[in-house]
């Protein structure tokens, strides 16, 4: 594709999806060297156990 003046229509693409590639991959490692801020979970209920003989 070319724009008006006919220079080449440049296609970002590519780059783009390289660039969200690595944060995908930093945030990946990150995750994994424990580089993240502990999340918290709230756990609630309880467990019943049921034993038949």
């Amino acid at each position: 594709m070319v724009i008006g003046d006919g220079a080449p229509l440049v296609d970002d693409g590519p780059k783009l999806a390289a660039i969200d590639r690595l944060l995908k991959i930093q945030a990946r490692r990150a995750a994994l060297l424990g580089l993240d801020a502990e999340k918290k979970v709230s756990v609630s209920g309880g467990v019943n156990a049921r034993w038949s003989a």
